[in-house]
């Protein structure tokens, strides 16, 4: 059971007599009104300084077009496996498309000047088999720690420390889609779901 504190509230008079009039429409009491809407007003504020740290963050580190490391390190991990295993990866695309699932990161050719760089899944499972177009999410080695962000690294099968930034979201023919790296833990979807809400502004 959750644990209340007893507090004494003033408020103007015009406040009052819209609590008093929220009470008797809603059938409830005024404590209950009244922590209803302290904690509907927190959860507002935290909203609002999520969104803030959201803004400041581009503010200090701008989008660049310059690539970034995650591609260079992706790019010798790859090599370091053999490029047998990536020229069979590329030749087994078509037949792999089928099997494509949401929440796997994929290489892909993007246009310029994003070019040739790990990306993240996120149509759903169903498209993949009957659209030629889905939508993924760019892998950035820039990070900024908002809540678009998901961040993944050598635990999630990455070769560095790099971050889904669900700002970058684009939809790609499939035949952009190379190879595939790693398949995303279930609590990292989760939070892919949760940053794309946030970006979409559905949260």
């Amino acid at each position: 059971m959750s644990a209340f504190k007893k507090i004494a509230v003033t408020m103007p008079a015009e406040t009052y007599k819209a609590l008093e009039k929220a009470r008797g429409r809603l059938g409830k009491s005024r404590s209950e009104v009244v922590a209803t809407a302290v904690t509907e007003w927190l959860r507002g504020l935290d909203a609002s300084e999520t969104r803030r740290r959201y803004v400041d963050a581009y503010l200090r580190v701008p989008e660049s077009s310059e690539p970034d490391g995650v591609v260079a390190a992706a790019n010798r991990w790859l090599v370091a496996v053999g490029t047998q295993w990536g020229d069979r990866a590329r030749r087994i695309t078509a037949a792999a498309c089928k099997a494509m699932k949401r929440g796997e990161i994929w290489w892909a050719r993007l246009p310029l000047p994003a070019g040739r760089r790990p990306v993240a899944l996120v149509s759903r499972d169903d498209a993949y088999a009957v659209r030629q177009r889905v939508t993924v999410v760019e892998l950035s080695t820039v990070i900024r720690a908002i809540a678009s962000e998901v961040s993944l690294g050598r635990a999630d099968g990455l070769p560095k420390v790099c971050v889904i930034n669900t700002d970058n979201l684009v939809t790609i023919d499939k035949t952009l889609l190379e190879s595939k790296l790693v398949s995303l833990r279930a609590e990292k979807v989760d939070e892919l779901d949760a940053a794309l809400a946030f970006s979409l502004g559905l949260d």
